[in-house]
């Protein structure tokens, strides 16, 4: 429990040696839109929004390593509404400029090695929980008089359910392609997660529990990142050091925000699976410093938000 091992591949590192980033802009690049949802709402949690051509990639294979460039002419935004008050988070990267990303490999801290149990060493990317948030007000499915929020128009499925969110399909589908290639798919084990709510401790609330899911790559849960025998301190809101994690260099231009008061490149927010059982729109996550949890001295990590980092899982098959 605790050691690195290396598995897969993913744009981590900025490029920044003036003589290769010539011969990178001076290749041919084929441009793929993220399309990222924006919004030109005035609501400051900007939840209803449309895809957007405002960032792109262009992957790359050059003298036998690959990379990835990236540009984007508006800053992405903590909500999906980039005009909010709550400003975007540029982490030094302007806009109309192309930046290099070196795919390197992937460093996993070892949770489990009976289980093949791994998480990710550093914070890999920035994704919302849920790309759009459509609100339902006084929704009568739930308590008189409650606004509920919902990841689809139909409100069929609250914001924070993991099974229906697009971090899920973000992890099982962008990540996990571009991570992986056959061989490493291969040895990859399909878990089954449990998502009830119940696991954030609580108490049962029947409207917030989410089914149980199969999935290769995935996000911790709140039982997870609270047990002692997965290397985790067994309180949540005990600082962590096993929980405080760095983004890399890729995850900041993607929008990742530390924490102002520590100013080092360390202390970010990331995701948990677990719903909270109070709040239709609030997902669980882990703080800056390690203290895991709805709320932290009144932060909330409401589904929507696009500047709190992804920490995936995985099991391999050890058979």
């Amino acid at each position: 429990v605790g050691d690195i091992v290396e598995f897969g591949s993913y744009p981590q590192s900025e490029v920044k040696d003036p003589a290769l980033l010539e011969k990178l802009n001076a290749q041919e690049l084929n441009w793929v839109y993220f399309e990222y949802y924006m919004s030109n709402s005035d609501d400051i949690y900007g939840r209803v929004g449309e895809k957007s051509d405002f960032m792109k990639y262009a992957d790359i294979e050059f003298n036998g390593t690959c990379y990835r460039a990236v540009t984007f002419d508006k800053v992405r935004g903590v909500h999906i509404d980039s005009q909010s008050h709550y400003t975007g988070n540029s982490n030094g990267y302007k806009i109309n400029e192309v930046y290099w990303f070196k795919y390197e490999p992937l460093k996993w801290v070892v949770l489990s090695p009976n289980e093949g149990f791994l998480m990710s060493e550093k914070l890999i990317d920035s994704q919302p929980f849920a790309e759009v948030v459509y609100e339902k007000p006084h929704d009568t499915s739930y308590e008189a008089g409650q606004t509920c929020y919902f990841n689809d128009k139909e409100f069929k499925n609250y914001a924070n359910d993991y099974e229906t969110s697009s971090i899920r399909k973000w992890l099982s589908d962008d990540f996990y392609n571009t991570t992986f290639i056959l061989s490493e798919k291969n040895l990859i084990k399909k878990s089954k997660l449990d998502n009830r709510c119940t696991l954030t401790g609580y108490e049962e609330h029947v409207y917030f529990n989410g089914n149980d899911t199969y999935d290769d790559v995935f996000l911790l849960s709140y039982d997870e990142v609270t047990n002692s025998n997965y290397g985790f301190i067994n309180s949540d809101r005990g600082t962590d050091e096993m929980r405080i994690a760095a983004g890399t260099d890729y995850a900041e231009i993607q929008g990742l925000r530390y924490d102002a008061d520590f100013g080092d490149g360390i202390h970010a927010d990331w995701w948990i699976r677990s719903a909270d059982s109070g709040r239709s729109d609030a997902s669980e996550g882990v703080s800056d410093q390690g203290i895991v949890g709805l709320e932290y001295y009144g932060y909330m990590w409401m589904s929507h938000m696009k500047h709190i980092g992804v920490r995936p899982a995985l099991k391999l098959n050890m058979e």
